[in-house]
């Protein structure tokens, strides 16, 4: 250990009941098997996955649909690389939403999926007129990639460590999108909760993890 390992100064000034809460939320997380091997031998899971591996989730609703032909090439080299993402992962865990700001050239500003299957970009959701999307517009954003964890799949395959691997994925997905397109992302803080339901999204089942407010 380094002659920092213990810092005496920033003991005191922790606070130890956060520390306790975290430290109880991990570890009632933590498995005491290997879920891999348990999905393995859980018959119904292994039908679902085999039903839904390399399903994306997309909205029902459709108020305007574009083909990824149509699409500038920023938003195709976006459409492209999550795509293989999304195959890679086999059994996806989040949600991608697009918010387009009305500046941004060739596609209706409002709330967006891609639909994988019919590789299309499906407007679901009109741009609310909300104080997260006044800050988006003041901050010259074109548009704001919202990473959501799906909880309901998430706890399903792997029970509460789900949490932390959507996460995991969400980092991966994210970091992978930044830099290999290099894309530029501003810091903005945005409420979740206030903007998950801004977007129209169900707050009990989609967990607001990242945005990644980019000017393309």
């Amino acid at each position: 250990m380094t002659k920092h390992y213990w810092d005496e100064y920033l003991n005191v000034l922790l606070d130890h009941n956060e520390i306790n809460r975290i430290l109880k939320f991990h570890q009632s997380n933590v498995p005491v098997i290997d879920q891999n091997q348990l999905i393995k031998s859980d018959i119904n899971k292994l039908d679902w996955i085999e039903l839904n591996k390399d399903i994306v989730i997309s909205s029902d609703i459709v108020l305007k649909k574009y083909s990824i032909a149509e699409l500038c090439s920023s938003l195709k080299s976006i459409y492209k690389l999550m795509k293989k993402q999304f195959e890679e992962a086999k059994i996806p865990l989040i949600l991608p939403v697009f918010t387009v700001l009305p500046k941004f050239p060739g596609v209706e500003s409002g709330c967006y999926t891609f639909n994988f299957q019919e590789e299309s970009l499906i407007k679901y959701k009109e741009l609310p007129n909300s104080e997260s999307i006044s800050l988006l517009k003041n901050k010259n954003i074109d548009i704001c990639l919202s990473f959501f964890l799906n909880l309901e799949r998430s706890t399903f395959l792997y029970e509460g460590l789900g949490y932390l691997k959507g996460i995991l994925q969400i980092g991966e997905f994210s970091g992978t999108l930044i830099t290999k397109l290099n894309l530029e992302s501003k810091d903005i803080f945005i409420q979740p909760q206030t903007f998950t339901h801004d977007l129209g999204i169900n707050l009990r089942k989609q967990i607001l993890i990242k945005n990644e407010c980019l000017i393309l």
